[in-house]
């Protein structure tokens, strides 16, 4: 957000990156600054195609290992021998995590997650179930928020509102996600979260439209 919480930069620990096409963007400069501390940092970078991969030479650098994962079509080629490439679901790859971070570390300290709902809820189960032991030792688990905004001036209109569950206390909290994007993992209410973001599906289909049109003319 404009005047969203800073993300600590820890120094010398695991990191775990796993972003989603447009959600790679907020990572580059974090993975960056975090490697930067003596971090080792895995990043596991999906796209729906191949075509969609941007900034690929900032990921590289930015990380001592990368996942690439596309859902459909030709692979992204490793350019570095320790870089593993797959075509697949996102989840099928994740599911194998243990194994292929073994080269780099035994288990993330700290892991950050960018995409949509439905891939970020993904996560949310497997942290909590298959990957348990995985992500036991893992001190935050946290996920970007993209939540609407509509005022651009922190807690004000409250578009970007998102319900959260203490899964120890079952205590229910909302915060602007626009003054904490991000949030922890385990806690985050992932359909909510999604009927928020559909709240602007018409507007965004218009504007697609017109843009379209102006293209044409």
């Amino acid at each position: 957000g404009p005047t969203g919480s800073a993300l600590p930069i820890p120094t010398h620990e695991n990191i775990l990156f796993i972003a989603q096409n447009i959600g790679n963007v907020g990572f580059f400069e974090v993975a960056s600054a975090m490697k930067a501390q003596g971090c080792r940092v895995l990043y596991v970078a999906s796209y729906d195609q191949r075509e969609h991969l941007f900034e690929r030479e900032l990921i590289e650098k930015s990380s001592d290992m990368v996942i690439w994962v596309v859902k459909t079509g030709d692979t992204i080629d490793s350019n570095r021998s320790q870089d593993l490439s797959f075509q697949g679901e996102l989840k099928e790859v994740l599911q194998a995590l243990p194994t292929y971070a073994e080269s780099l570390f035994k288990a993330p300290d700290q892991t950050l997650v960018a995409g949509n709902p439905a891939m970020m809820g993904m996560i949310q189960d497997l942290r909590l179930s298959e990957l348990s032991t995985f992500f036991s030792k893992s001190k935050k688990n946290l996920a970007s928020v993209g939540a609407s905004m509509q005022c651009m001036m922190k807690e004000i209109c409250a578009q970007c509102c998102q319900l959260q569950h203490d899964p120890l206390t079952g205590r229910e909290v909302i915060v602007f996600s626009c003054a904490t994007q991000n949030q922890p993992l385990e806690w985050i209410d992932f359909s909510m979260l999604k009927g928020r973001l559909s709240q602007n599906s018409v507007s965004e289909k218009l504007t697609a439209q017109w843009l379209k049109r102006k293209r044409n003319v």
